[in-house]
């Protein structure tokens, strides 16, 4: 009867030592996932009815622009222009790149779980858990980089915004004094 007692606490033993084997990738892996939260956070904070409001003024400002101004525009105003119209390509483009974010968020996210719960119940070869590990790890580093490349981007067009439009409403109001100007003129005849 001794004899199964100590077979029954050789084999906790044993087993309390194989979870503690990798007790330092479980909380590496648990840091990640926090990286990854904060990085959900940083998505979630994007101001979407700025974004929308903003998206649909360029819009407005340079179609109005494009079908009520007749005089042939000079180098500077297209280039002026031109730099406005790079905030709506910019916008044109975050739907997919917010998806694709998301996306690639919650695959990570799904990686380091399954990694982590695999760990915990000793399923991955000794020798390919740290492979297993940085690749996870260079998975999260590589989406926090295209992260913040997104996110600068975004603050760079609402900076270019901010900065260009005064100018564009100064000349979308004037040539809606124009139109209503030469209205009113029709109108006396």
């Amino acid at each position: 009867m001794n004899m199964k007692y100590y077979i029954i606490a050789l084999a906790v033993v044993l087993v309390s030592c194989m979870q503690d084997r990798y007790a330092d990738q479980i909380k590496s892996l648990e840091g990640l996932n926090n990286v990854l939260t904060e990085s959900e956070q940083k998505l979630a904070a994007i101001d979407t009815s700025r974004l929308l409001l903003v998206r649909e003024t360029v819009d407005f400002n340079l179609n109005y622009i494009e079908t009520h101004y007749n005089d042939t525009i000079d180098k500077e105003f297209a280039i002026f222009l031109s730099n406005y119209n790079t905030i709506r390509k910019g916008y044109k483009r975050f739907n997919q790149k917010y998806t694709n974010l998301k996306k690639e968020l919650e695959y990570s996210r799904k990686q380091i779980i399954d990694l982590k719960a695999d760990l915990e119940a000793n399923l991955i070869d000794e020798k390919k858990v740290e492979d297993y590990y940085h690749t996870e790890e260079m998975a999260v580093n590589t989406f926090e980089a295209s992260l913040k490349k997104f996110l600068e981007g975004l603050e760079f067009s609402f900076e270019r915004f901010d900065e260009l439009n005064p100018e564009v409403e100064k000349i979308v109001n004037d040539l809606k004094a124009v139109a209503d100007s030469t209205a009113n003129a029709d109108e006396n005849s």
